[in-house]
């Protein structure tokens, strides 16, 4: 008759929790991020913040003769025609 042979207890291992979630940015850190990129701009940007105009950059203040402290406040609805599709029919 054959021994039977004793196997030893298989290891066991302690597995850590993965961090694959990458770390969340502060707002302020996208929206300095987003002024950046409309300031640096070579095309006519700007950023709006509840219906008006927030930060503006040299390029469409040069397309709009606005000095940008002027635009800043302004809503954005006003540079457009008063034909304009985009305010929509009877605006």
């Amino acid at each position: 008759m054959e021994k039977l042979e004793k196997k030893k207890p298989a290891k066991t291992t302690k597995v850590k929790p993965s961090r694959t979630r990458k770390p969340v940015k502060p707002a302020h850190q996208d929206e300095e991020n987003h002024r950046i990129l409309v300031e640096n701009s070579e095309d006519g940007a700007f950023i709006m913040q509840r219906n008006t105009i927030a930060i503006v950059n040299g390029a469409l203040t040069m397309m709009t003769g606005y000095r940008s402290k002027k635009m800043i406040g302004m809503d954005f609805k006003s540079l457009l025609p008063p034909d304009s599709a985009f305010l929509g029919p009877g605006s």
